[in-house]
C-alpha cells in the first residue's frame, strides 16, 4: 500500500502501536485510525512523504 512504511514506522514511533497487530486483531477503528494519522507531528515520516511530491508521482496523474 502507497506510504504504508510510513505510517507503520509513525506509528510504532510516536504512539507506541503496532499497527499491523491493530489491524490483524481488528482492534483499531477506521476513526480512531484516521485521528491518529491526523494527530501525527508536522516531522513525522508519513507527513514528509505527502509533502514530497516526487515520492508520490507515481500514484496520481495530473493529466486528467
Amino acid at each position: 500500500m502507497w506510504g504504508w512504511g510510513y505510517i507503520e514506522a509513525d506509528f510504532i514511533r510516536y504512539y507506541n502501536i503496532d499497527i499491523l497487530d491493530c489491524y490483524k486483531n481488528d482492534s483499531i477503528t477506521w476513526r480512531r485510525f484516521l485521528i491518529l494519522i491526523k494527530g501525527l507531528p508536522a516531522d513525522s515520516a508519513f507527513k514528509e512523504f505527502i509533502r514530497d511530491k516526487k515520492k508520490r508521482s507515481f500514484v496520481e496523474y495530473d493529466g486528467l
